[in-house]
């Protein structure tokens, strides 16, 4: 009997133990696998430069930062990282090129698995230096217009930029906007004196408004700092074309002697003597006057430089 009482109760706690655990696993099911982390903002170029730029996103999980770029979409071959675990991102990117698109992605890692972007893009700034090289690149192209625009953008940025007031002057020059030209060479001079572009534009302006003192002036300080002067942005316009402004200019003063010094130097077998009639040819053409051999002279000259 006692026995008969034992088994039945062996047999009741067995079968309460199995209800209890059988209870227990369907309450606590045993825990899966945590999600990949994801990127709940961004990412984003901020902080934009000539030079530079910060990538900034934010994910939900602490994770590893990683960006890769380039400058052709789907084609990066710059990376910045870090291994430093946090949920807000942000890495620069710098030596970029300026005025430049560039294309990205962003990566984002921990333990429970990895996070990558869609791709998005952004465009460095513009900078003086990059606006200036590009208005003289126009210039030399003869795009006067265009040059204009470029260069006073470089001056919007800075201001004291003294090779862009010479080229607005040269452009104005070419456009026939004289009084343009002028003030332009003006702001140039005065930022920096040792500018001889600056003087040979402003020289030149001067003796197309008959200013033949101040061109004078102008022009024979350019030959006093550099007798074999030459226009780094133009070749054709050189030391020639201001000894022949000065025999021009000279001559409109009645100063035919100084003339007749800058026409020797280009064309030192000329053989005009104002006091020998025989000598006032030019191209086998006889003047009456040695002024007007001397005028003629000084324009085969032009059209010799210019050839």
């Amino acid at each position: 009997m006692i026995n008969m009482f034992r088994n039945r109760m062996v047999i009741i706690l067995l079968a309460l133990t199995v209800f209890l655990n059988c209870g227990k696993k369907g309450t606590e099911p045993e825990p899966g696998p945590e999600p990949a982390p994801r990127i709940t903002s961004g990412p984003d170029a901020t902080s934009i430069t000539d030079k530079s730029a910060t990538i900034a996103w934010i994910t939900d999980q602490k994770t590893d930062s990683q960006v890769k770029y380039g400058k052709s979409a789907g084609n990066y071959d710059g990376t910045v990282s870090s291994e430093e675990l946090t949920t807000d991102h942000s890495l620069t990117l710098s030596n970029l090129e300026v005025f430049t698109s560039y294309y990205y992605i962003v990566t984002s890692s921990n333990a429970n698995g990895t996070n990558t972007s869609a791709e998005k893009s952004f465009t460095t700034q513009v900078n003086s230096r990059f606006l200036l090289t590009r208005a003289w690149s126009k210039f030399e192209q003869g795009q006067y217009e265009e040059a204009v625009a470029d260069f006073e953008a470089a001056l919007s940025i800075s201001v004291n930029l003294s090779d862009a007031y010479v080229g607005l002057g040269w452009s104005y020059a070419f456009l026939g906007s004289l009084d343009d030209a002028k003030k332009q060479f003006d702001n140039a001079i005065s930022i920096d004196k040792q500018l001889l572009d600056a003087y040979v534009g402003r020289g030149m302006v001067f003796l197309a408004k008959h200013k033949y003192y101040l061109s004078i002036g102008d022009l024979t300080h350019v030959l006093e700092e550099n007798a074999a002067y030459v226009f780094s942005h133009n070749t054709t316009i050189d030391y020639r074309d201001v000894h022949i402004a000065l025999a021009e200019a000279y001559f409109y003063q009645g100063k035919y002697s100084n003339a007749q010094g800058h026409v020797d130097v280009l064309w030192p077998d000329n053989g005009l003597s104002p006091g020998e009639s025989a000598t006032w040819v030019v191209d086998s053409v006889s003047y009456a006057t040695y002024q007007e051999a001397l005028l003629s002279a000084i324009e085969k000259l032009k059209t010799l430089v210019q050839a």
